[in-house]
Protein backbone atom coordinates (compact mmCIF):
# COMPACT_ATOMS: atom_id res chain seq x y z
CA UNK A 1 0.00 0.00 0.00
CA UNK A 2 2.88 2.33 0.82
CA UNK A 3 4.48 1.79 -2.62
CA UNK A 4 1.15 2.26 -4.36
CA UNK A 5 0.62 5.54 -2.45
CA UNK A 6 4.19 6.60 -3.31
CA UNK A 7 3.59 5.74 -6.99
CA UNK A 8 0.38 7.78 -7.03
CA UNK A 9 2.17 10.70 -5.36
CA UNK A 10 4.99 10.56 -7.94
CA UNK A 11 2.44 10.39 -10.76
CA UNK A 12 0.62 13.38 -9.26
CA UNK A 13 3.87 15.39 -9.10
CA UNK A 14 4.72 14.36 -12.66
CA UNK A 15 1.26 15.33 -13.92
CA UNK A 16 1.48 18.70 -12.14
CA UNK A 17 4.95 19.33 -13.61
CA UNK A 18 3.74 18.45 -17.10
CA UNK A 19 0.73 20.76 -16.70
CA UNK A 20 3.02 23.64 -15.64
CA UNK A 21 5.34 22.93 -18.57
CA UNK A 22 2.36 23.01 -20.95
CA UNK A 23 1.20 26.35 -19.51
CA UNK A 24 4.71 27.79 -20.00
CA UNK A 25 4.81 26.55 -23.62
CA UNK A 26 1.35 27.96 -24.31
CA UNK A 27 2.34 31.30 -22.79
CA UNK A 28 5.46 31.46 -24.94
CA UNK A 29 3.49 30.52 -28.06
CA UNK A 30 0.92 33.25 -27.46
CA UNK A 31 3.66 35.83 -26.74
CA UNK A 32 5.63 35.03 -29.88
CA UNK A 33 4.59 36.97 -32.98
CA UNK A 34 3.07 35.04 -35.83
CA UNK A 35 5.17 34.91 -38.97
CA UNK A 36 3.82 36.01 -42.30
CA UNK A 37 1.88 33.06 -43.75
CA UNK A 38 2.91 33.67 -47.37
CA UNK A 39 4.39 30.39 -48.63
CA UNK A 40 8.06 30.69 -49.51
CA UNK A 41 10.11 28.37 -51.70
CA UNK A 42 13.14 28.71 -49.44
CA UNK A 43 14.43 30.76 -46.54
CA UNK A 44 14.91 34.46 -47.17
CA UNK A 45 18.56 35.18 -47.96
CA UNK A 46 19.68 37.83 -45.45
CA UNK A 47 22.36 39.05 -47.85
CA UNK A 48 19.87 39.52 -50.72
CA UNK A 49 16.58 40.65 -49.17
CA UNK A 50 16.30 44.46 -48.96
CA UNK A 51 14.36 45.75 -45.95
CA UNK A 52 11.69 48.34 -46.64
CA UNK A 53 8.59 50.08 -45.26
CA UNK A 54 5.97 47.59 -44.09
CA UNK A 55 8.39 44.80 -43.18
CA UNK A 56 8.08 43.62 -39.60
CA UNK A 57 11.05 42.64 -37.47
CA UNK A 58 11.03 40.78 -34.17
CA UNK A 59 13.77 41.59 -31.70
CA UNK A 60 14.53 39.15 -28.92
CA UNK A 61 16.54 40.37 -25.94
CA UNK A 62 17.82 38.00 -23.28
CA UNK A 63 20.36 37.98 -20.50
CA UNK A 64 20.22 41.21 -18.49
CA UNK A 65 16.82 41.90 -20.12
CA UNK A 66 14.32 39.32 -21.35
CA UNK A 67 11.95 40.86 -23.85
CA UNK A 68 10.43 40.27 -27.28
CA UNK A 69 9.65 43.35 -29.38
CA UNK A 70 7.75 43.49 -32.66
CA UNK A 71 8.96 46.43 -34.69
CA UNK A 72 7.49 47.54 -38.04
CA UNK A 73 9.63 49.42 -40.53
CA UNK A 74 8.10 52.89 -40.95
CA UNK A 75 7.41 54.58 -44.30
CA UNK A 76 10.63 56.57 -43.75
CA UNK A 77 12.64 53.34 -43.44
CA UNK A 78 13.27 53.34 -39.70
CA UNK A 79 12.66 50.73 -37.05
CA UNK A 80 11.36 52.49 -33.93
CA UNK A 81 12.58 50.45 -30.97
CA UNK A 82 10.74 51.22 -27.71
CA UNK A 83 12.98 52.64 -24.93
CA UNK A 84 15.93 52.69 -27.36
CA UNK A 85 15.28 54.92 -30.36
CA UNK A 86 15.31 54.49 -34.09
CA UNK A 87 17.50 52.43 -36.35
CA UNK A 88 17.74 53.36 -40.04
CA UNK A 89 17.16 50.09 -41.90
CA UNK A 90 15.27 50.97 -45.11
CA UNK A 91 17.29 50.08 -48.20
CA UNK A 92 19.72 47.89 -46.25
CA UNK A 93 19.98 44.17 -46.78
CA UNK A 94 18.47 42.15 -43.97
CA UNK A 95 21.98 41.22 -42.78
CA UNK A 96 22.98 44.91 -42.65
CA UNK A 97 19.72 45.84 -40.90
CA UNK A 98 20.31 43.18 -38.22
CA UNK A 99 23.79 44.56 -37.61
CA UNK A 100 22.48 48.15 -37.39
CA UNK A 101 19.71 47.19 -34.95
CA UNK A 102 22.15 45.27 -32.73
CA UNK A 103 24.44 48.33 -32.66
CA UNK A 104 21.55 50.61 -31.64
CA UNK A 105 20.40 48.10 -28.99
CA UNK A 106 23.94 47.83 -27.55
CA UNK A 107 23.83 51.53 -26.59
CA UNK A 108 20.92 50.85 -24.21
CA UNK A 109 21.29 47.15 -23.38
CA UNK A 110 25.03 46.52 -23.42
CA UNK A 111 24.77 43.40 -21.21
CA UNK A 112 21.95 41.76 -23.20
CA UNK A 113 22.15 39.42 -26.17
CA UNK A 114 19.89 40.21 -29.12
CA UNK A 115 18.40 38.40 -32.08
CA UNK A 116 16.68 40.09 -34.99
CA UNK A 117 14.29 38.18 -37.26
CA UNK A 118 12.19 39.13 -40.26
CA UNK A 119 8.71 37.99 -39.22
CA UNK A 120 6.55 39.66 -41.87
CA UNK A 121 7.41 40.48 -45.45
CA UNK A 122 5.93 43.74 -46.68
CA UNK A 123 3.29 43.94 -49.36
CA UNK A 124 4.00 45.98 -52.46
CA UNK A 125 1.91 47.19 -55.38
CA UNK A 126 3.07 45.78 -58.70
CA UNK A 127 1.86 47.03 -62.08
CA UNK A 128 1.73 44.39 -64.80
CA UNK A 129 1.08 45.24 -68.42
CA UNK A 130 1.51 43.64 -71.81
CA UNK A 131 0.39 40.22 -72.98
CA UNK A 132 -1.35 38.99 -69.83
CA UNK A 133 -5.03 38.13 -69.34
CA UNK A 134 -5.76 40.92 -66.86
CA UNK A 135 -3.24 43.80 -66.85
CA UNK A 136 -3.43 46.04 -63.80
CA UNK A 137 -2.04 46.80 -60.38
CA UNK A 138 -1.75 43.92 -57.91
CA UNK A 139 -0.70 43.60 -54.29
CA UNK A 140 1.88 40.91 -53.57
CA UNK A 141 4.74 40.46 -51.14
CA UNK A 142 8.14 41.96 -51.81
CA UNK A 143 9.43 38.38 -52.13
CA UNK A 144 7.01 37.34 -54.90
CA UNK A 145 8.53 35.84 -58.03
CA UNK A 146 7.82 36.91 -61.61
CA UNK A 147 5.79 33.75 -62.28
CA UNK A 148 3.55 34.54 -59.27
CA UNK A 149 2.93 38.07 -60.52
CA UNK A 150 1.99 36.77 -63.98
CA UNK A 151 -0.30 34.13 -62.46
CA UNK A 152 -2.03 36.83 -60.38
CA UNK A 153 -2.74 38.69 -63.64
CA UNK A 154 -4.43 35.61 -65.13
CA UNK A 155 -1.39 34.22 -66.94
CA UNK A 156 0.28 34.98 -70.25
CA UNK A 157 -1.76 35.19 -73.44
CA UNK A 158 -1.17 32.44 -76.03
CA UNK A 159 1.04 34.59 -78.26
CA UNK A 160 3.16 35.99 -75.36
CA UNK A 161 6.87 35.24 -75.15
CA UNK A 162 7.98 33.30 -72.07
CA UNK A 163 11.61 34.15 -72.84
CA UNK A 164 11.54 37.96 -73.10
CA UNK A 165 9.72 39.25 -70.06
CA UNK A 166 10.83 42.71 -68.95
CA UNK A 167 10.99 43.31 -65.23
CA UNK A 168 11.26 47.01 -64.36
CA UNK A 169 12.33 47.84 -60.83
CA UNK A 170 11.46 51.04 -58.94
CA UNK A 171 14.85 52.62 -59.65
CA UNK A 172 14.34 52.24 -63.41
CA UNK A 173 16.56 49.16 -63.73
CA UNK A 174 15.37 46.71 -66.40
CA UNK A 175 15.95 42.98 -66.13
CA UNK A 176 15.08 40.34 -68.74
CA UNK A 177 13.37 37.24 -67.40
CA UNK A 178 13.33 33.86 -69.15
CA UNK A 179 10.46 31.88 -67.62
CA UNK A 180 10.85 29.07 -70.14
CA UNK A 181 14.34 28.40 -68.74
CA UNK A 182 12.86 28.36 -65.21
CA UNK A 183 10.04 26.00 -66.24
CA UNK A 184 12.47 23.57 -67.93
CA UNK A 185 15.33 23.65 -65.43
CA UNK A 186 13.78 24.88 -62.17
CA UNK A 187 16.63 27.39 -61.94
CA UNK A 188 15.44 30.00 -59.41
CA UNK A 189 17.58 32.81 -60.86
CA UNK A 190 15.51 32.60 -64.08
CA UNK A 191 12.40 33.53 -62.06
CA UNK A 192 13.36 36.52 -59.89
Amino acid sequence: AFFRLLSLAVLGILATSLAHAQVRRDTLRSAAPSADRTPLEAAVDSNEYVVGPGDELTIGLWGAVNQILTVPVTPEGTALIPSVGEAWVGGLTLAQAKKEIRAVLARRYSAAEASVTLTKIREVKIRISGAVAAPGVYTLTAYSRTSEVIAKAGGLLDFASRRNIELWQAGGEKKLVDLLRFERSGEGTANP
